[in-house]
């Protein structure tokens, strides 16, 4: 497990330990590479040759624990640093980067390497590597439980001039009260009327201060609710012109009068129309009433409908036993010789 130093950057009173958090995490990752490396290495050996696959990930895997390496000497504590370089030095160490080096150096495996010795000298320079690791995370858990303990300390001050500063504040505040309980009384009892839904109330204002503020917003909701009040009594009475404007996107109020307003004028054009081609069929109805020719039925129900949707020529057609529709009478015709006497289903007249 490692330490990340993601903490010690958002917490100030750690950052004492950072370097440690830094260079505890390096060797880990260090330790981790270097323990795949072995595995890859390892395989080599136990085949006594290396394919190309295995050669890039040793060299990449190599790379990556120069640069962790690198990045460790240039952040890490300086007794971290000399323990590392000083594990480098003794002869786990000294085989294990030898054996790497002589792989890089001649792109092969060599085959006089005993397998199993590589496994168990380089598993001892990553233990090496990872004690390193341990005593430096057991490091930065003591300075962090000293820290910790002078961090209560200043808390424990900050406390009690804290609790000093309210009981202060609060003292303020009950002298304050005397002297604006009366102005909040007035404003309560506006707010309790507008709660009532009254209207035509205000808050006296009396002072500029968070009090004056207070009463003023009150009286801006009082007229807010009035002014929308006046424009559903409009709405409601069918006068739609009313003009309503939301004070914001989350004025739910206005907003809603507006959706009812658009709902009623769509019903009331529903209305409208729906009455309008009720009265239309009324009136052709009601010039069916009696006996009639066949004819004279159709003129009048022509003659009706095309009154009352303003046209200005009317055709009538009637169906046969042979499936075709027959000319039978017409509105405003001027020239009877040019209409079709007879069409077939589907075809159009002109």
């Amino acid at each position: 497990n490692t330490l990340t130093a993601s903490a010690a950057e958002s917490a100030p009173y750690l950052q004492t330990v950072r370097r440690d958090i830094t260079g505890q995490r390096l060797l880990g990752q260090m330790a981790n590479n270097l323990g795949h490396l072995r595995s890859l290495v390892f395989s080599g050996l136990a085949k006594k040759n290396l394919t190309e696959q295995e050669l890039f990930a040793i060299e990449n895997m190599v790379d990556l624990i120069k640069s962790q390496h690198q990045e460790f000497l240039s952040k890490a504590d300086t007794a971290a640093k000399a323990e590392l370089l000083q594990a480098e030095k003794t002869t786990v160490g000294t085989y294990t980067n030898q054996v790497l080096r002589e792989i890089l150096i001649t792109k092969r495996i060599n085959s006089e390497l005993d397998a199993d010795n590589w496994w168990t000298i380089s598993a001892k320079f990553v233990d090496e590597i990872k004690r390193i690791q341990h005593e430096l995370r057991q490091q930065i858990l003591d300075d962090v439980a000293d820290i910790y303990e002078a961090e209560t300390t200043d808390r424990l001050i900050t406390i009690s001039v804290i609790a000093f500063a309210v009981v202060l504040v609060i003292l303020i505040l009950i002298a304050s009260i005397q002297s604006i309980s009366q102005s909040l009384g007035e404003i309560r009892a506006t707010a309790e009327l507008i709660a009532r839904g009254e209207t035509g109330t205000r808050a006296p204002v009396y002072t500029n201060d968070a009090i004056g503020s207070l009463a003023n917003s009150i009286n801006q909701i009082e007229a807010t609710n009035k002014q929308l009040s006046k424009a559903a009594q409009k709405i409601g009475n069918g006068d739609f012109d009313v003009l309503v404007e939301p004070r914001s996107e989350k004025d739910t109020l206005a907003n809603a009068i507006i959706q009812m307003k658009t709902n009623l004028q769509a019903y009331n054009r529903e209305s409208e129309e729906k009455a309008w081609i009720q009265t239309g069929a009324r009136k052709v109805n009601e010039t069916l009433l009696g006996e009639k020719t066949v004819l004279s039925l159709s003129q009048d129900a022509l003659n009706t409908l095309t009154g009352y949707l303003n046209l200005e020529l009317g055709l009538c057609y009637i169906t046969s036993d042979d499936q075709n529709l027959h000319y039978c009478c017409g509105y405003a015709v001027q020239d009877l010789e040019n209409i079709k006497k007879e069409i077939a289903l589907r075809e159009t007249v002109v």
